[in-house]
């Protein structure tokens, strides 16, 4: 079954980051101007921050990659962006452009879609659109919104029976339910094993263990203004406040704001993308050395053979006689090096060099030469 996306949305879309414009960290579905915004990690609006316009009440968005999706609540289907905004060729899913889509996540391979008016969740293949599971793949809510994914379970905030349902993301089984203390659960993201849930008529998070649905924190964070998409980015958890028109950032560990105000002046935002901090690169591995034989002698002879080892990182080994340059030795793996002595005390450093130039820690010999 091949879900057709309507040319409206297709077209619609344009172009505003220019080359060399700085990639946008952060990704909100705004409902009231129909668009996608990008945004810089420090939330500054990038270009016109309009990314991609002619959408129909757009209500979810997620990154797969370098990918884009969005959900169009008023009618347009599922559609598939580029994150410089151009729409993906191939890309043709959205329900049968029918109107209520809601809700949207993925575990990478597969779209789970939430419907609010034929009040099911269905699955779509993220490489082209088509269905991935006989739809309806989850039915009997009423009125199911957000919607996570996480080690192969299917969250839903099934909003106007005050619940949040689990399913087997792979049979569809049914798994613990949260059917208490819930206020019109709206958004739901799970991360590290624990759930987020939006509350938006009391404009609080409440925080759950996502694998037993157990409450840890029914007010995580509170005093926010109508939050609905959640997203949870490192140990960061993003909030789209639709009330208040602010992206807010929090600590997913702590519910410690880091910026209530993140984004501010935004029209109705529904859900947020977030694209994951860089991982850092690690520091490369120091090379190691090593010094055959005594590290203190005496001698009455000029030169004095050093010889030694070094790591399989190591691209050279240099030695340091006294006041002297350093200089490299012959060989690598097993060296050697002739030190020419003065008369007196001789200090003497080893080092292992990489090809990026990392240094291992100095190995030291001390030779006094005396008289003959």
């Amino acid at each position: 079954m091949r879900l057709l996306l309507p040319a409206l949305v297709l077209a619609a879309v344009h172009l505003v980051l220019p080359a060399g414009t700085a990639r946008a960290q952060i990704y909100v579905a705004s409902q009231g101007t129909n668009s996608i915004k990008a945004f810089t990690p420090a939330g500054a609006p990038i270009g016109s921050t309009d990314l991609v316009t002619g959408l129909n009440s757009p209500n979810g968005i997620v990154l797969v990659g370098s990918t884009l999706f969005v959900t169009n609540n008023g009618g347009g289907g599922v559609g598939a962006y580029t994150t410089s905004g151009a729409a993906v060729a191939g890309f043709s899913s959205g329900a049968s452009a029918s109107v209520g889509i809601y809700g949207i996540a993925t575990d990478g391979a597969t779209l789970f879609v939430s419907n609010v008016s034929d009040n099911v969740v269905n699955a779509y293949h993220v490489s082209d659109g088509t269905a991935a599971k006989p739809p309806p793949f989850l039915s009997g809510f009423n009125r199911p919104r957000g919607v996570a994914v996480a080690e192969n379970i299917i969250y839903v905030a099934d909003t106007d029976s005050g619940y949040v349902r689990a399913f087997n993301a792979t049979t569809g089984a049914t798994l613990p339910v949260i059917n208490a203390g819930l206020d019109h659960p709206r958004g739901v993201a799970v991360s590290g094993g624990r759930l987020y849930i939006s509350h938006y008529d009391t404009s609080k998070i409440s925080l759950y263990d996502a694998a037993t649905m157990v409450l840890i924190d029914a007010d995580f964070i509170t005093g926010l203004g109508n939050p609905i998409g959640l997203k949870v980015s490192g140990n960061k958890l993003y909030v789209a406040n639709t009330g208040s028109g602010t992206i807010g950032v929090y600590n997913a560990t702590t519910g410690a704001t880091i910026n209530a105000t993140l984004i501010t002046g935004l029209n109705n935002p529904y859900d947020i993308a977030v694209v994951p901090d860089p991982t850092p690169t690690p520091a490369p591995a120091a090379p190691t050395v090593r010094v055959s034989g005594p590290q203190k002698l005496t001698t009455t002879q000029t030169r004095y053979t050093l010889k030694g080892t070094a790591g399989a990182t190591a691209a050279k080994v240099e030695v340091k006689v006294g006041a002297q340059p350093y200089k490299k030795a012959r060989g690598t793996t097993h060296w050697k090096f002739i030190a020419h002595l003065q008369p007196g005390k001789n200090k003497i450093r080893v080092r292992a060099v990489t090809a990026a130039g990392t240094l291992s820690p100095t190995a030291t010999v001390t030779i006094l030469r005396t008289a003959p």
